[in-house]
Order: structure tokens, then C-alpha cells, then sequence
């Protein structure tokens, strides 16, 4: 499974998250997680990275493909 850095938080799990360099998923996450309140999706399907220019034009080529 992968994490695709996409998050819908309540408002209130920013005053969770220090004035410093944070982990969200190593500091954060464990917290909201203990109390149960984490939850996920699984997203069936394809997904990819485009965090990079050349992994951007590589998922466009893909879907302009699949049209």
C-alpha cells in the first residue's frame, strides 16, 4: 500500500502539529491513530507519482493513451 500524501483533516489536528520541522506521519498520525480517529481509503485502480516534471508528462502520455 502507499501513502499518496493526500490528507482531509479536521482544522483541529494543525494546533497537533509543532512549529518545527514535523512528520505527519511519523509524529501526528500516530497520535489521531490512538485515539481511533485515522482512517483511510483504498483507492482502487492506477494511481502514479507526479511530484516530478518528467513523471508529470510520463502520466499525461498515459491518460491521453487511454482516451
Amino acid at each position: 500500500k502507499i501513502n499518496a500524501g493526500i490528507y482531509l483533516l479536521n482544522p483541529s489536528v494543525l494546533n497537533m502539529i509543532e512549529l518545527r520541522p514535523t512528520s505527519i506521519e511519523k509524529e501526528v498520525f500516530p497520535k489521531i491513530a490512538s485515539k481511533k480517529q485515522l482512517y483511510a481509503m483504498i483507492l482502487p485502480g492506477f494511481w502514479m507519482d507526479i511530484g516530478q516534471p518528467k513523471d508529470y508528462i510520463s502520466g499525461l502520455r498515459l491518460y491521453l493513451d487511454s482516451l
